[in-house]
């Protein structure tokens, strides 16, 4: 999916800077050829953290990690059981990858018939005058249908399968995230959710970071907070106004119970009434 995703903002780059009547084949497989460079450079970084990560864990079939689309169960395996809603979710990798499946098809049907609009189809293409919209016009039989598919319900379906796949893909990295970047994987988790490229990224800078335990962690640092806190207690040992750095009552006693002079006699009790 991914990769369609590159294309398409190559694509939607070149037309901000050209017509819609200037889009030719060598244009079309030019983004096509930048957006797959791209995905396999991206894609190969994400093997070798997977196939690292693997490693480490004594897991098999390394090889997986380089698969499209088995990369995704073999990343199922290392995320281990998913959390939905305080429910476990198991085979998450399997059902990301099978939804990665029909979303590539969908998207590659998408592309297909976008190429074919633009370039065999070209000449049908028109600018609608009120809305600015690309519009082509005079079509029938299959040119029809691929009109259809494109212009309008081709985008949603595309839309909907595709937040299937990247709801999956959260929970999978996610769940990974837990236990190879614990501190910081609720925000790392939506930064690849709204950015998916980051994800092989940072698949690939977390390889040789050692899995943990994300229960076991979250005992540990409450216990630890527990133990700098006094278990509940006040974190100065006591009340804090109630003894100054030198472990004394201030003004000789509680300021409030008596007098702000102590045990001292009153400074006016060696005069007498009526004296002077």
């Amino acid at each position: 999916m991914e990769f369609f995703n590159l294309y398409q903002s190559f694509f939607t780059t070149s037309l901000m800077f050209g017509s819609a009547n200037s889009v030719t084949p060598r244009l079309i497989f030019s983004c096509a050829g930048v957006a797959l460079l791209v995905w396999c450079g991206l894609f190969i970084l994400q093997g070798f953290g997977l196939s690292e990560m693997a490693k480490r864990r004594g897991i098999e079939k390394r090889w997986m990690a380089f698969v499209p689309f088995a990369n995704l169960l073999y990343l199922g395996k290392l995320a281990g059981d998913c959390e939905v809603f305080g429910h476990k979710m198991k085979k998450a990798g399997l059902y990301a990858m099978l939804a990665q499946i029909v979303t590539t098809i969908t998207l590659a049907a998408l592309t297909v018939s976008e190429a074919l609009l633009f370039t065999v189809y070209a000449s049908n293409l028109t600018i609608n005058s009120t809305t600015g919209s690309i519009v082509w016009t005079g079509l029938d039989g299959f040119a029809e249908v691929i009109n259809q598919f494109y212009c309008n319900w081709g985008d949603l379906l595309c839309s909907v399968v595709g937040l299937i796949y990247e709801l999956l893909v959260f929970l999978l990295m996610m769940s990974l995230l837990k236990k190879y970047y614990p501190k910081n994987y609720l925000f790392m988790s939506f930064v690849q959710l709204f950015v998916p490229i980051t994800r092989f990224i940072l698949i690939f800078a977390l390889r040789k970071n050692t899995p943990i335990d994300y229960d076991a962690y979250m005992r540990a640092r409450y216990e630890e907070y527990a133990r700098r806190n006094a278990y509940g207690g006040n974190p100065y040992g006591g009340n804090p106004y109630g003894n100054n750095p030198y472990n004394r009552p201030p003004y000789g006693n509680n300021p409030y119970g008596q007098s702000g002079y102590g045990n001292s006699q009153n400074p006016n009790s060696g005069y007498e009434k009526g004296r002077s």
